[in-house]
Formats: C-alpha cells, sequence, structure tokens
C-alpha cells in the first residue's frame, strides 16, 4: 500500500520542478525581450520638428480699446413763472415734446410748451402788444386757433382764440393769458430731463429750473487713466465703428487722476460726431450710451511678415531671415507690433526658419 502513494507523490513534485523551471525560462526570456526594446528605442531617437514659418500678407499694428460715451448735448430749459404746489408732471422723457402740449399742473392749471424766445414776463390780454403777443400768435397759429400769426396786437381775434383755448383746456373762458400758463423753449419739438427735485408735492418758485433740454447733437466722450493717456499718441487714428476720426489732443478729464482724449473729424478739426449722422444711429433714441472706442497707437499697415524671433541682425546691424534650406534673405523692417515685422525682401510663401540658423 506504501509503495504506490511513493510514486504519486514523486510524479507530483517532479510535475512542480518542470513547471518552476519553465516558469524561469519564460521570464529571463521576457527580461532579454524588454532589453532588445529598450535598446532599440535608444538607438533610434524621434527627430525634432523644425520651426518653419510661411510667409503671407498680414496686417501689422499696434491697437488700444477705450471705454468712450455717445450723449445728446444738454443745456438748462426755461425758468418757471409759476408759483405753488406742483401737482402732477405729464413730461414723456422718451418722447420730444411738442408746442402746445401740457408739460404740468402747478395747483391744478396746466402749463404748456410754446416755441419762442422772448420769456414770459407779463400776462396777455386784450390791449397789449409786443414781441411776445406774436409768439403766442404763433403758437395759435400752429395749433389751428387763428389765422393772423403776425398782428403785435392783442385784438378781438386773439382774444376770441384764447378763450376758445382755454376753455379746451379746462381753465375757464378766459381772454387773458397768464404769465405762468406757458413755457417758452427756444426750439420745438424737443426732448427733456425732469430735475432731480421737481416731483410731485414739491413747491415750486418762479425762477425755478425744471427741465434740463437734450439737443438734436451728439458728443463723443473719452475718459482715461494718466497711464492709458500715455499710450495714446496725438494723431492717432480712432475708429466708432464705422466712422473714423484722429486724437487731436489729451488734456485733463473730470476727476482728479482722469484724462480726456479729444477726438475730431480728420481734416475740419470739428468734434467728432458732431455733424455724423452715423453716431446720431448708433445713439438711437437713448440720450447717452457706452462704446467701444479703437484707437491705432501703432498704425496699421499690410504686407509680407514674419514673428519677431525670425528677424535676425548680423555685427553691421543688417536684418536677414533664414529660409528652410538655411539661406539667409536681407530683408528690411517696415513696422513691427504684436509679435510680427512686416519687411520688404520676403517672398509669398517662403518657409522662414524661426530659429534663425544658416547653412
Amino acid at each position: 500500500m506504501n509503495a504506490p502513494r511513493g510514486r504519486g507523490l514523486a510524479r507530483t513534485l517532479g510535475g512542480s520542478l518542470l513547471g518552476l523551471v519553465l516558469l524561469c525560462g519564460a521570464f529571463m526570456a521576457g527580461r532579454e525581450s524588454l532589453g532588445e526594446i529598450g535598446r532599440a528605442a535608444q538607438a533610434d531617437p524621434l527627430p525634432a520638428a523644425s520651426s518653419l514659418w510661411a510667409v503671407k500678407t498680414e496686417q501689422v499694428g499696434r491697437i488700444i480699446r477705450l471705454n468712450g460715451t455717445l450723449a445728446r448735448g444738454t443745456q438748462a430749459g426755461p425758468p418757471l413763472a409759476s408759483q405753488g404746489v406742483l401737482t402732477s408732471i405729464d413730461v414723456d422723457p422718451d418722447s420730444p415734446i411738442m408746442a402746445g402740449a401740457t408739460l404740468f399742473t402747478v395747483n391744478l392749471r396746466p402749463v404748456v410748451a410754446g416755441q419762442g424766445t422772448v420769456p414770459a414776463f407779463r400776462d396777455l390780454g386784450p390791449g397789449t402788444e409786443g414781441a411776445d403777443v406774436v409768439q403766442l400768435r404763433g403758437l395759435l397759429c400752429g395749433l389751428g386757433r387763428i389765422k393772423d400769426c403776425s398782428t403785435r396786437t392783442f385784438d378781438p381775434a386773439l382774444a376770441a382764440a384764447v378763450k376758445k383755448w382755454n376753455r379746451e383746456r379746462g381753465v375757464g373762458a378766459q381772454d387773458v393769458v397768464r404769465t405762468a400758463d406757458i413755457l417758452w423753449f427756444p426750439a420745438l419739438p424737443d426732448r427733456v430731463v425732469v430735475a432731480d427735485k421737481f416731483e410731485v408735492g414739491a413747491r415750486v418758485e418762479p425762477g425755478q429750473q425744471a427741465f434740463t433740454t437734450v439737443g438734436g447733437d451728439v458728443a463723443l466722450t473719452v475718459e482715461v487713466t494718466r497711464d492709458q493717456a500715455a499710450l495714446v499718441p496725438v494723431g492717432s487714428a480712432v475708429h466708432l465703428g464705422p466712422v473714423e476720426g484722429v486724437v487731436t489732443a489729451i488734456e485733463p478729464g473730470s476727476g482728479e487722476g482722469r484724462m480726456a482724449v479729444r477726438v475730431s473729424e480728420p481734416g475740419s478739426g470739428q468734434p467728432l460726431c458732431a455733424a455724423s449722422a452715423t453716431c446720431a444711429d448708433q445713439l438711437g433714441d437713448a440720450q447717452s450710451r457706452p462704446v467701444e472706442v479703437v484707437v491705432d497707437v501703432v498704425p496699421r499697415v499690410e504686407g509680407l511678415a514674419v514673428p519677431t524671433k525670425a528677424v535676425r541682425t548680423d555685427a553691421s546691424g543688417s536684418a536677414y531671415v533664414v529660409d528652410e534650406a538655411g539661406l539667409r534673405h536681407d530683408v528690411t523692417v517696415r513696422t513691427e507690433a504684436g509679435g510680427l515685422v512686416l519687411c520688404d525682401g520676403l517672398t509669398e510663401g517662403m518657409q522662414v526658419n524661426l530659429d534663425g540658423a544658416t547653412g
């Protein structure tokens, strides 16, 4: 019984020993193969990529982008002649006021807009005469209330027209226009901005400024820091969308440390946008709007260009580039900006070595 068990144990040990030998052999063979692969990789390194630049037409220059504001000009409106409590405000700041439109009421009596240059200084009634009477006639003529627009005397025809007009606007059938009934503006229609403290319930006094008029002319304002101003040369071209101008002056701005960049129309010297419909179109119906102003601090020039590092100089100071074959090509630098150099002496499509090594 013991002999067969001994023979089985021997066979088992023999098989294990054989498997161990085969495993060691495979391990050694694997190490040898890996070593061969490592030696092959060291023997054949990948070639370094060449640094070449294909010469083409570029636009070389340097710009700076500044914040500006487009705004319509404003001026103080006519002083009030009313006295009492402000009971309503009927002005729409987004719409122009028209002659004959009610602006506000004081003690519930409406005050209307009229066009004229003579400020209200007296009541107008039968028997009065003068330029202010002609001004009143002009208003009522425009409203279709009377046909005689030029007579200087407050005659019966005007008295009848005034009485009817007063009745229609709810102040009674009176033939007198009170001093405070009409606020005279130099030009209408016009847009206005209501003063901050001019609000319902406030006390109104003669001479008070209730409105600021917004003109049709558009102005461009560009204010920058001193550091920004130092980067903007006088004479630089300016681009406001499709509108082009030129920097004519750098002056103190509206606050401490602020500088104003004055921009004018090329040739005329007038402020940019003063007479430009394009600027008005950009502003639209708004009173003011922020805009981006682009200044060419280095004038933009178009031509064949290469990166700055492609241009080398020799001991004599002459500039040159090196092509893909290592041959030298002399060039003349015209301008440089934004990492590019625009040169004469280049050829479209030329492959330029950025390392600059000659052959």
